[in-house]
């Protein structure tokens, strides 16, 4: 049991923490920008052990959008099985005005609130599976 809430701690933690990185990737992208989807890139993701290997394709957005007279195309960091953006759709990005091709949508600010909250629960039940533990060793 100690071995399992070591595990829960530590997956949440790791969750938690890429939740983080994200969100000092979205303090740096101030300026907001129309943009227009133009392709979804093919990302083949390879699950299970060697003999059992699964593989399934997930997509990332492709953007393009104008800034200050130069024209960007930049792929989303959000990786989804099901497409939420059609091509042709224009949405709003925000753009990190010091480095344009570093984006962040309003789909990936989703993501990092759900991660935060996953990687809370996961901290929780390893802290209770620690507590269990203790009992069970006091007791």
């Amino acid at each position: 049991m100690l071995i399992l809430a070591v595990f829960c701690v530590f997956i949440g933690i790791m969750v938690f923490w890429g939740a983080k990185d994200r969100s000092k990737i979205e303090g740096r992208c101030t300026k907001t920008v129309r943009a227009k989807c133009i392709d979804h890139v093919p990302i083949r993701i390879s699950t299970g052990k060697r003999n059992e290997r699964s593989d399934h394709l997930e997509y990332r957005a492709l953007y393009e959008f104008d800034y200050e007279g130069n024209t960007y195309k930049v792929q989303s960091h959000e990786l989804t099985r099901v497409v939420k953006v059609q091509i042709g759709q224009e949405c709003d990005i925000k753009i990190n005005p010091n480095q344009p091709q570093e984006i962040f949508t309003s789909m990936e600010k989703q993501k990092g609130k759900s991660n935060r909250i996953l990687g809370i629960i996961f901290v929780l039940v390893g802290v209770v599976f620690f507590i269990m533990w203790i009992l069970k060793v006091v007791g």
